[in-house]
């Protein structure tokens, strides 16, 4: 494995134009390179919904509804605004089929995201959800979930707020991808997390017809719901306020025949998307890279 310097050199001996940064400050990310700045064009782009905070990196990839005007001033890169959904989705391995879901049987709401995403706030909307909706049940999957402590804790905290332990499951993570998949289809509508917004996750609740109600805020990170919702034809169900969250999710688990609807039609909704469209973000990200390219040419002969 190369180190930070290696790396750039590598980098500036293959004569990369425009280098791509997918992690930010997550795992594994390789930001001493990025600030040796080893290409002339450098973009952050997809792993971290925040800014780098560095001034070598140039572009940060986004889209109007995750980056509304005037998001600017938070971020040192400059954002390029796609003119779509900022992100994509496909699965080209097997994938289960929908599983249909009963109408008389109680509605199962539910959450597969990180964990650590699960803020105080969003426990406390999900309490309010499931004291609205009296016989709904919740359930939550994470791969901390594994551990006593975890799941100790995410009960007492869900206890505190007046939730009874006998309507919450909880699971750890699915060792298959296509397992994974499959659990979705034993909840009917996935609750979104605040501040920090699920985005594979809701990918893939949709994929599978699961309906999706989030919440945004004014970060990137509170917002990617409401741009993969607009993505997909459901504005209504990505809300701006604690007590609209509360009233879709409420409103939508008393619509049996509106959560079967989209049970039958999400999956070939999402495909048909621009969401789904795997083409136009291609050639959407190449205009964008061409545009950075050429802005930087005109720049060293103006």
């Amino acid at each position: 494995t190369r180190n930070d310097f290696e790396l750039a050199r590598q980098i500036v001996d293959d004569s990369i134009d425009v280098l791509v940064d997918l992690t930010g400050w997550t795992s594994e990310q390789r930001m001493q390179s990025f600030i040796m700045r080893p290409a002339p064009v450098l973009v952050t782009y997809l792993g971290y919904p925040n800014t780098t905070g560095l001034e070598e990196i140039d572009y940060r990839i986004t889209d109007r509804r995750a980056d509304p005007p005037g998001a600017d001033a938070l971020y040192a890169e400059k954002l390029f605004r796609l003119p779509r959904c900022a992100w994509g989705f496909g699965l080209t391995e097997k994938t289960p089929s929908i599983k249909d879901r009963s109408a008389d049987a109680p509605i199962v709401f539910g959450s597969f995201n990180n964990l650590r995403k699960t803020t105080a706030t969003t426990l406390d909307l999900w309490a309010r959800v499931l004291a609205r909706v009296p016989e709904s049940r919740l359930l939550l999957k994470s791969k901390q979930l594994k551990h006593a402590r975890a799941k100790a804790r995410v009960m007492d905290e869900l206890s505190s707020r007046g939730v009874d332990p006998s309507r919450v499951e909880l699971r750890s993570m699915t060792l298959h991808r296509y397992d994974h998949l499959d659990a979705y289809g034993e909840m009917d509508i996935a609750l979104d997390t605040f501040p920090y917004n699920g985005t594979t996750t809701t990918c893939e609740a949709l994929y599978m017809g699961v309906p999706v109600v989030s919440l945004q805020g004014e970060t990137p990170a509170s917002r990617v719901g409401a741009s993969l919702l607009q993505a997909v034809g459901l504005p209504d169900l990505s809300t701006t306020d604690g007590d609209a969250y509360v009233e879709t999710a409420v409103r939508l688990s008393r619509d049996r025949q509106r959560v079967s609807e989209l049970r039958a039609t999400l999956r070939e909704r999402l495909r048909a998307s621009e969401l789904g469209d795997q083409r136009g973000m291609a050639r959407a990200l190449e205009d964008a890279y061409r545009q950075m390219w050429s802005a930087w040419v005109g720049s060293q002969h103006p």
